[in-house]
């Protein structure tokens, strides 16, 4: 494959994942960091939470 389509292709890639990102934050109204973090967001036991007493 020539490097330049290479090029091109991991370029269009990065950009359609990170708008991609930026669209689904908006839409759930969280922030793009919030979904990067998703995994520990959502589970409970990697959360860390403050004991009820």
């Amino acid at each position: 494959m020539n490097p330049m389509t290479l090029l091109l292709l991991l370029l269009g890639a990065t950009l359609g994942l990170y708008w991609g990102l930026r669209y689904l934050a908006e839409a759930s109204e969280a922030s793009l960091g919030d979904l990067l973090d998703w995994p520990t967001a959502t589970r409970p036991s990697l959360r860390k939470e403050e004991s009820p007493t």
